[in-house]
């Protein structure tokens, strides 16, 4: 796949509006001709979020030494700063696929957190299942999740389109959203950042055992536990999962976690500014999808904040971390 933003536009020759030309200069010196046979240019993003957004059209032809693109007429006319993929038929990765009914692939029925119908491409010819693919949410229409998670193919039906994917995602999909399915490293991974906030009424500070990572199937992970304001509250916290709730870090009193110093123990004294950042890192190899989280004994905390900083990489296709977005999740 290649890509650029779209630097200009021109009403061309033979092609009688700009909605179906582009000057893509990021593209140019590929060879006259290079995207000519099988080759199709979409429209990843628009400036703006609208139409042409998520089509896709035939390249008819490229000029190498501008980068000039012909190609069928999209339903509207493109926008300097619009990204472009120029991508082959061939592939199944990264091949965007459309949610909606206005885009060249889109689900007509299914629930979407686990399975989708796909009915465009019962013509494809590709066993996706066979060929273990992993399907990707490329964008959402919100920038929320699903947006980034990742799920193994594990059935697929030729003739009616219907797709199911493992794990199931963590929101359903919308119209509007798009997906890629990919063969190959089927590995995925990724990294994020949650603040747990403790101060009263935020959900994340009761005396309770706190979800943060759902883990699916088998992972490696390594993260950071960063105070950016000092605790408050007496009594104690302590970090692990859902076998252990102290597994990772022992029983730590909560007024010895100050702002600026890593939690890496019960013992908290390294300094963010005068730790290593490798010093200051969790690692953990995780088997079985045993989710991670934190334990608050005997009372609540009052206030505080904790910065959990994390990067993960799988370990079967099915891997997968998600992050909890709000307090009052049970380990």
């Amino acid at each position: 796949m290649y890509s650029g933003r779209v630097t200009s536009i021109t009403g061309v020759l033979e092609i009688a509006t700009a909605s179906d030309s582009f000057y893509v200069h990021d593209l140019i010196g590929y060879g006259d001709n290079a995207f000519n046979d099988g080759y199709y240019l979409a429209f990843a993003q628009t400036t703006d979020e609208a139409a042409p957004e998520a089509e896709f059209q035939d390249i008819i032809d490229y000029v190498s030494a501008t980068g000039l693109f012909y190609t069928g007429t999209f339903s509207a006319v493109a926008t300097i700063g619009d990204v472009v993929s120029i991508q082959h038929a061939s592939i199944a990765e990264p091949r965007l696929i459309g949610l909606d009914a206005g885009a060249p692939f889109h689900y007509t029925g299914g629930v979407h957190a686990s399975s989708l119908n796909i009915t465009e491409l019962m013509t494809s010819g590709i066993d996706y299942a066979a060929g273990s693919y992993l399907l990707k949410v490329f964008s959402t229409v919100d920038g929320n999740p699903p947006l980034g998670e990742t799920a193994l193919v594990t059935a697929w039906n030729a003739s009616s389109g219907a797709m199911t994917i493992s794990p199931a995602l963590s929101v359903v999909l919308e119209p509007g959203d798009w997906i890629s399915l990919k063969t190959g490293d089927l590995y995925p991974s990724g990294r994020d950042t949650l603040t747990i906030d403790l101060v009263t009424g935020s959900g994340w500070e009761t005396v309770a055992v706190h979800e943060v990572l759902t883990v699916t199937g088998d992972v490696q992970l390594r993260f950071w536990l960063i105070c950016t304001e000092s605790l408050t509250g007496s009594n104690t916290i302590q970090f692990g999962n859902a076998t252990a709730t102290d597994a990772y870090i022992a029983s730590t009193t909560k007024t010895d976690l100050i702002a600026g110093e890593y939690w890496i123990d019960a013992t908290p004294a390294e300094t963010v500014d005068g730790t290593d950042w490798e010093a200051g890192a969790i690692g953990r190899i995780i088997t079985g999808g045993v989710d991670v989280g934190y334990e608050i004994v005997t009372a609540a905390a009052t206030d505080g904040t904790i910065m959990l900083l994390y990067e993960w990489q799988a370990l079967t296709p099915a891997g997968r971390i998600v992050k909890q977005t709000t307090g009052g999740t049970a380990l």
